[in-house]
């Protein structure tokens, strides 16, 4: 009696045990599954779920994930890219179809130069959204390493040498020799390149700019500053937004 009784008892448990862990399991796959199905970027835990079958599903809805965002990001970005090809294309096109009338050599050299600097910025475009395309599909960090600061911020501002005198820039570097930060050079030469690019969009011609690095708190900080007129109030809350901008001061776009 005893021993069937034991015997029972241990069913039990042994079946409300099974029973938690199974309810845990599937309510970790809801919940991963509702994630998805709002657009969020969900993550679903290794090593949780082992029964075959469950096991068997998490990986089926790991793949409907990454097929789901591969065609949204695909369909995003071919939007993105031929909005932001419209432009440059259509002054391209106008300056060559002006370029067949009779005109004097002056005009022609001005129309060549506007379908010179059009082309160059399609370039530029599709070079920006080459390297935007890399990051936003990197899920993690590919190779992390510690990069000093003062050479990578020198060789970025190499690249934009010609620039820079063109427009008759001031550059005042405050750079410490043993500034570095943890991170992955692309995406860190991504976030420099973005943030001087902005800074001599809105720098007046003849204009400064400044870059600081400088330690606070055991953490290393860098400060891009330049001269030109303050973003207003209304455009701060867009700060974030993919593409957003204020008209440059130069050319109105």
């Amino acid at each position: 009696g005893f021993l069937g009784a034991g015997l029972i008892l241990l069913g039990l448990i042994s079946g409300a045990i099974f029973s938690w862990w199974f309810s845990r399991e599937l309510r970790r796959l809801r919940e991963y599954a509702f994630n998805v199905s709002q657009g969020q970027r969900a993550i679903l835990t290794p090593g949780l779920i082992h029964s075959g079958e469950l096991g068997q599903l998490a990986k089926a809805l790991e793949s409907m994930r990454n097929q789901l965002d591969g065609k949204a990001y695909i369909e995003q970005y071919v939007q993105t890219l031929t909005h932001e090809l419209k432009s440059p294309l259509a002054g391209i096109r106008a300056a060559s179809e002006l370029l067949q009338s009779p005109m004097s050599e002056p005009q022609q050299q001005k129309f060549l130069a506007n379908i010179e600097s059009e082309s160059l910025r399609l370039q530029q475009l599709i070079e920006r959204l080459l390297n935007l395309a890399l990051v936003e599909q990197q899920q993690s960090l590919q190779a992390p390493q510690n990069i000093l600061l003062k050479p990578l911020i020198e060789s970025l501002l190499d690249t934009r040498a010609a620039r820079t005198a063109r427009q008759h820039i001031q550059l005042q570097l405050t750079l410490d020799e043993n500034a570095e930060v943890y991170g992955e050079k692309f995406l860190i030469e991504q976030a420099l390149l973005n943030l001087l690019d902005n800074a001599l969009d809105f720098t007046p011609t003849g204009g400064r700019i400044q870059i600081i690095t400088r330690r606070t708190d055991k953490v290393w900080t860098i400060a891009v500053i330049n001269q030109g007129e303050a973003v207003p109030d209304f455009a701060l809350p867009r700060l974030t937004e993919r593409f957003f901008s204020l008209p440059r001061p130069d050319t109105g776009r």
